[in-house]
């Protein structure tokens, strides 16, 4: 009977030592599983941190190019769908060369106004640089590179458009068109402009021009007083103003005669 229970306590601890050893190595298995995951789960965030740097420093390299204001104004072939490979990684450039438009001032005051909003055509350039490595999905980063200060000093001309016969007859239109260029002779598109008449022996009123950056002013033989429509005759001149990269501008027009 004593040697029947000792074999038998033997067998349960045979049974409970391999229990025990399955144990600790499914428990190995279980942490060696985890810190592979670890591993991996590192070398990503590496790998994308990587990839974000690289993608940064190309961004870098296309600003410093675009501060050259006849590089930004030209096509971008420079980078358009340029492909490097750098460290393993692939980057991919890709550009809208026509822009980004921007309402001025902003979409909300401007989107009610239609056609005649005021519209920033081409102050922006969208960028655009996917990094793909390994087979993971590809780290992409958006951005938006403004147009450079043109070299200074600004000049600002005005000539009539449409050219008008003077004296101007009572309630007739007259006009101007106005244009800013560079230190090189070369014109600044994206300007707004403000206007008012200047009465000098007459007055005259401003009307809706084509579009509401007023790079082209309207006006007309006419003056709101009191309520009335009324003709004043004598001279009157057209003022426009205007702001890039903080300087303000102003501009008059000729001398208008009105009938």
């Amino acid at each position: 009977m004593r040697n029947q229970l000792s074999r038998h306590r033997s067998a349960l601890s045979l049974v409970e030592t391999v229990l025990a050893v399955f144990l600790l190595a499914a428990q190995i298995l279980l942490l060696a599983g985890l810190l592979g995951q670890f591993n991996r789960s590192q070398r990503d965030v590496r790998q994308r941190n990587q990839a974000a740097l690289l993608a940064e420093q190309k961004l870098d390299e296309i600003r410093a190019w675009a501060r050259l204001a006849s590089n930004f104004a030209g096509n971008w072939s420079a980078y358009q769908g340029q492909v490097t490979e750098n460290q393993g990684f692939r980057l991919e450039v890709r550009v809208n060369p026509s822009g980004q438009p921007l309402y001025s001032p902003c979409l909300g005051l401007e989107a009610p106004h239609g056609s005649r909003a005021k519209i920033l055509q081409r102050s922006t350039i969208p960028v655009r640089v996917s990094v793909s490595w390994g087979g993971r999905e590809p780290l992409v980063v958006h951005t938006l590179i403004g147009e450079p200060a043109h070299p200074g000093p600004y000049t600002l001309s005005c000539t009539a458009d449409p050219v008008f016969a003077q004296p101007v007859p009572a309630n007739g239109p007259f006009g101007f068109s106005v244009q800013l260029k560079d230190g090189l002779g070369q014109p600044i598109g994206d300007v707004m402009f403000n206007w008012r008449v200047k009465p000098l022996s007459g007055n005259a009123s401003l009307v809706d021009g084509p579009d509401r950056s007023q790079r082209q002013v309207r006006a007309r033989h006419a003056y709101l007083r009191y309520g009335t429509v009324v003709q004043i005759s004598g001279q009157v001149q057209l003022e426009g103003r205007t702001v890039y990269h903080g300087q303000l501008l102003i501009i008059p027009s000729e001398q208008v005669m009105l009938q």
